[in-house]
């Protein structure tokens, strides 16, 4: 087992993988030397674990109203593809955070055996080869007393080795050009791309765009962060500069691609500003 893994998992974390019997066939578990939890959709007794995640993935975007749909859950995650991520066992979980779960009408904390503490999702694309990832989840502000490292990164690591990510030609996903996770799914690709500068049907349809890469596993990454640029950047973009947005895209469009160079957010007196490098196609 690697060494971080054994690591988190010395301090109480146990990997879970929540999915579809059809599918765990199809999916690496060879991190986990057997030790870790599978929840099944298919199986009545796990209901509390997927309320509890859902709660969770609630949580770690900041507003417990905002809770996935059971429907969507359901459809477009655990009938398509699988969640994977950590767990803490509920006798192991700060009251502070399992009284999140007690205040929840559909969860039953006494026949509760784990609290999801992190997640990824992703997805295979029609196409075969495209793996489109969502709902990266941390509750590790939750858990500080843990001093756990990295939650995010480790967990991403985690599913995308479980989804088998670096034999597909690309991985897609969609943030935003202030979010602080920017640098963790920077980690896993030599270039994280720009596709989309705007994404007109997203609440923060100016601030959110779409990025692509091919992935890499890289465990030094985990520990060592981003790789210092080798080159220099070509220009700095505002985050909430909507107008140059709009014209990397009419230039992406004629065939231009544009990739967010380390260290990824450069902080100024005036705000946010990205890095980026023109590459040509």
């Amino acid at each position: 087992m690697k060494q971080w893994l054994s690591e988190l998992m010395d301090l109480g974390l146990v990997p879970y993988i929540a999915t579809s019997k059809t599918f765990m066939p199809y999916l690496d578990t060879s991190l986990f030397d057997g030790k870790e939890v599978v929840k099944f959709l298919e199986d009545p007794r796990e209901r509390n674990f997927h309320e509890a995640y859902l709660v969770s993935n609630s949580l770690g975007f900041g507003n417990p109203d905002l809770k996935m749909p059971n429907w969507v859950y359901i459809d477009c995650v655990l009938m398509q593809s699988a969640v994977v991520g950590f767990a803490l066992p509920v006798e192991k979980a700060p009251d502070t955070l399992v009284s999140f779960y007690e205040d929840d009408p559909y969860v039953n904390v006494d026949a509760l055996d784990y609290i999801p503490v992190s997640g990824q999702i992703a997805a295979l694309g029609i196409d075969g080869q495209t793996l489109t990832g969502f709902s990266l989840f941390s509750l590790r502000r939750q858990l500080a007393n843990m001093e756990i490292p990295k939650l995010g990164a480790y967990t991403k690591y985690l599913a995308l080795h479980v989804y088998h990510a670096q034999e597909r030609e690309k991985f897609i996903g969609l943030s935003q050009y202030n979010n602080k996770a920017l640098k963790t799914h920077a980690l896993f690709g030599e270039k994280m791309y720009i596709d989309q500068t705007i994404m007109p049907l997203h609440p923060l349809q100016e601030m959110s765009f779409t990025y692509s890469m091919k992935v890499t596993l890289d465990e030094n990454r985990l520990s060592q962060g981003i790789p210092e640029a080798k080159q220099d950047y070509d220009f700095l973009l505002k985050s909430d500069d909507t107008e140059t947005k709009k014209g990397m895209q009419r230039r992406i469009d004629e065939g231009e691609r544009f990739y967010i160079a380390s260290p990824i957010h450069i902080e100024k007196e005036d705000g946010l500003y990205l890095p980026i490098c023109i590459e040509d196609a």
